[in-house]
């Protein structure tokens, strides 16, 4: 029988480091294309995923995979959770 992972992304061994995914939030806040959310709508958010039990290895929400820094901070973007969207949109 396979084991079931952690992540829904990807195995527990496959690690990003922190600042790749600090450098894709600041390239993504500096790229026009994008619509991000403000400053406070962005902390917020994080602060409701850091406290979600989905929240695994300090960068990944286990409901759909995503890097939680990258995911809150587009404007687009709801929050996965099978309970709705915690973010409140």
């Amino acid at each position: 029988m396979e084991k079931k992972e952690n992540c829904k992304g990807c195995r527990a061994n496959v690690n990003v480091d922190i600042n790749s995914i600090e450098a894709l939030v600041e390239e993504i806040r500096n790229n026009s294309e994008f619509d991000v959310v403000s400053s406070e709508v962005y902390d917020n958010r994080l602060n409701i995923c850091k406290e979600c039990k989905d929240f695994v290895y300090g960068t990944t929400c286990n409901q759909c995979g995503c890097f939680v820094k990258v995911r809150a901070l587009l404007k687009s973007s709801v929050c996965p959770s099978y309970k709705g969207d915690l973010w409140g949109h």
